[in-house]
């Protein structure tokens, strides 16, 4: 586990409904931590926009969290959608068949329907 990745993201679970901007204060206290620590962690996360700085010496969630959620709504609702192709497909041909969506230069393997023989390539 990296530590530093697994405190950022605690951070961020702070935030909610009831609690959209908490101060430095409050998260370091929250969390046990070092106001250094949150301080740096904040400042990493506000850079990749996961985190705003307002109201002075609060912090919210930022509008990349948006972008992430939505991404993750849309492979849902891809998967869900072409879920009957694919198990027909699967189905027809007796093969694993895979729904992957392009990712940079990358894909991004979001659903697999694994073929029903013993015996499986990977």
């Amino acid at each position: 586990m990296i530590n530093s990745v697994y405190k950022a993201i605690t951070i961020m679970k702070l935030f909610n409904e009831h609690e959209p901007r908490l101060s430095l204060a409050q998260i370091s206290r929250r969390l046990d931590m070092p106001k250094s620590t949150a301080h740096n962690l904040l400042n990493t996360l506000a850079m990749a926009g996961m985190i705003e700085k307002v109201d002075g010496d609060s912090y919210a969630l930022g509008t990349e969290i948006i972008a992430l959620t939505q991404n993750v709504r849309v492979n849902v609702e891809l998967r869900d959608r072409a879920a009957p192709l694919l198990r027909a497909l699967a189905d027809s041909c007796n093969e694993t068949v895979y729904l992957a969506v392009k990712d940079g230069d990358a894909l991004l393997y979001i659903y697999a329907i694994e073929s029903s023989q013993r015996l499986l390539a990977r």
